[in-house]
């Protein structure tokens, strides 16, 4: 912002100047799971459109023939495609006008990547005037584990509360594009004065789909969660789905969310710039509604993660797999075996935030967790021929 006096701000006249990011480019979802993609594309998700909003500031009287195009670049598979359709207008002058084009754009996987990233960006062919910074906006999409709603940034805070609201549940519909194994739920929450909402406690839930609101409970935490939040640029906290078994999701819709134990406020970020309301549910009194149009329209900051998830026995035995490397017992309390074909060069365990906590180089079969607190935990495993194996352990004492 330009905290000068007024008569040191730059007047722009003569301009022609786009207004938004595009968004909403997939439809339903700002984005997938990278190795869900190309199912869900086939399910029909990516949009027809993108949506351009534009500002003509030329004086009145004067006018120009506007056209409108946009790119797509594909890191992963190190493609570029610009589209430039014959399709230019004269705008009217001092408006914000909206206009569209068809999406062309071919999104798709290429690769056994575990994160894919694709950049769009619509703009503006004007003549040669005005400033040119404002005549592109562009967005990259990060494609990795998860179903996305939301743009990231929280706008405004949701939550339920008041007397009697202990026990109150919230759930979010999740449409899934292939069967996969629900590993975690991602929650973005907003700080609250003096982190007083880091003290409240709630259960993780998954439900199954009741036709149209949420159904049966299939899984509930034994343990209780908290909101947290980072020391430094806010983000999701990963909240893992410690089942006894792994919730494979085969069927096409299912609901993800939380219990509160307390009647106070959890205050989850709320994305105003999506709208989802219609897949949002709340259960106060024993029966599921939609918050509709009683709430701003928006997207309550929660995501459903999902991926492989090392065997749960909780035997000593080598279970069977149809890979070459096996971790065992899962759970595990005192020492961790890995069965491989090939010899290990390396062994790293990390942490549900990411750090490393355990780390052993060369070939071994089995290494000692004792000393790691009870939870969930990736093991990565190299051999140095092949890409690493990521398994996740259950760590219980």
């Amino acid at each position: 912002m330009n905290t000068d006096p007024g008569y040191n701000h730059l007047t722009i006249n003569n301009d022609i100047t786009i207004t938004d990011i595009p968004r909403n480019v997939i439809d339903l979802y700002e984005t997938v799971p990278w190795h869900h993609l190309n199912s869900a594309v086939a399910g029909g998700i990516t949009r027809n459109s993108i949506i351009y909003g534009i500002r003509n500031y030329m004086p009145r009287g004067d006018s120009s023939n506007i056209g409108r195009s946009y790119y797509v670049r594909n890191y992963n598979a190190g493609t570029y495609e610009d589209y430039q359709p014959p399709w230019d207008e004269q705008l009217p002058n001092g408006e914000l006008v909206f206009r569209d084009l068809p999406l062309f754009a071919n999104f798709s996987r290429h690769d056994d990547l575990d994160e894919g990233i694709i950049e769009i960006a619509s703009y503006l062919r004007t003549l040669d005037f005005g400033p040119r910074e404002n005549d592109t906006s562009r967005v990259i999409l990060h494609f990795t584990d998860s179903y996305v709603y939301d743009d990231g940034s929280p706008e405004y805070g949701f939550g339920i509360e008041g007397p009697s609201m202990t026990g109150a549940l919230l759930a979010l519909r999740f449409r899934i594009f292939q069967p996969d194994t629900l590993t975690s739920v991602e929650i973005y929450f907003n700080r609250a004065y003096n982190d007083y909402n880091q003290t409240l406690p709630f259960r993780l839930c998954v439900w199954k789909d009741g036709g149209g609101k949420p159904g049966e409970l299939i899984y509930i935490s034994e343990e209780s969660y908290f909101p947290k939040f980072s020391q430094g640029k806010p983000g999701f906290t990963l909240y893992p789905v410690l089942a006894p078994e792994d919730i494979n999701v085969t069927d096409s819709i299912i609901y993800v969310g939380w219990k509160q134990q307390t009647d106070e406020f959890l205050n989850i970020g709320y994305d105003v710039n999506n709208n989802n309301l219609s897949r949002t549910f709340v259960n106060t009194a024993g029966e599921w509604i939609s918050p509709g149009g009683s709430l701003i329209p928006g997207t309550i900051m929660m995501r459903a993660v999902f991926g492989r998830r090392g065997i749960i026995t909780g035997e000593n035995e080598i279970p069977e797999s149809g890979d070459n490397i096996t971790v065992y017992p899962n759970p595990v309390s005192s020492i961790l075996y890995i069965y491989s074909v090939e010899d290990i060069a390396n062994v790293s365990i990390v942490d549900i935030s990411g750090r490393t906590v355990l780390k052993q180089k060369g070939n071994f079969t089995g290494i000692d967790i004792s000393a790691l607190s009870p939870g969930l935990y990736q093991v990565i495993i190299s051999t140095g021929t092949e890409l690493p194996v990521v398994r996740k352990i259950l760590v219980r004492h």
